[in-house]
């Protein structure tokens, strides 16, 4: 068996320990939230279907939600570049005459958001 086979195999019976460990430690302290019959084989059984699915199926269900993560990822830089401009507007006319206005309407503020946070991120990624 080749190393990348063989690493496989250990990140799926790892998968598969953590998992058991985690049904035992959801049913010996929250026993009345998780409900298991025949606790021994029951916590083996489901632990191992719990650590296979997390082996075979997280990674075909995170490739199917990447749109989602990258929407939400670039509206957070979005809103928090709104903000950081939102504080610069307010805190600059201590410094006058150097003051920043932006046009009133939500696409001037959007353009703005925008860009400053997708510069912001390819420094932050390029250094």
């Amino acid at each position: 068996m080749d190393k990348e086979h063989s690493s496989l195999l250990v990140q799926c019976i790892a998968k598969i320990i953590v998992n058991i460990a985690v049904v035992w430690f959801l049913h010996q302290y929250f026993s009345s939230l998780f409900i298991i019959q025949n606790t021994v084989n029951a916590i083996l059984v489901v632990g191992t279907v719990f650590g296979l699915l997390n082996f075979i199926l997280r990674p075909v269900l995170q490739l199917i939600t990447l749109p989602l993560k990258l929407f939400a990822s670039i509206l957070t830089i979005i809103i928090i570049n709104g903000g950081i401009i939102f504080c610069a507007i307010w805190f600059l006319p201590n410094f006058a005459p150097y003051t920043v206005q932006i046009g009133q309407s939500i696409m001037g503020w959007s353009i703005c958001m925008l860009v400053m946070g997708l510069s912001n991120w390819a420094i932050t990624e390029l250094t």
